[in-house]
């Protein structure tokens, strides 16, 4: 009974570890995604490019931006 009982408590153990490499795994990809997001949104709305350009225009259209 006490090998079984062994046994048993490993096999929890194992069972715990692998799920919780499976969420850490998860939470990094999560992570991962969202900072793509974040990069892929800085670069179409805040392109640097487009800030050079709106600093060439004459102040009074920037002013009507």
């Amino acid at each position: 009974m006490k090998k079984a009982d062994k046994d048993k408590e490993e096999l929890k153990i194992k069972i715990k570890k692998i799920f919780t490499n499976i969420r850490n795994e998860i939470n990094n990809r999560e992570d991962e995604l969202l900072n793509d997001v974040d990069k892929e949104f800085h670069i179409e709305y805040f392109n640097e490019g487009n800030i050079k350009e709106y600093e060439k225009l004459p102040n009074n259209v920037k002013f009507q931006l």
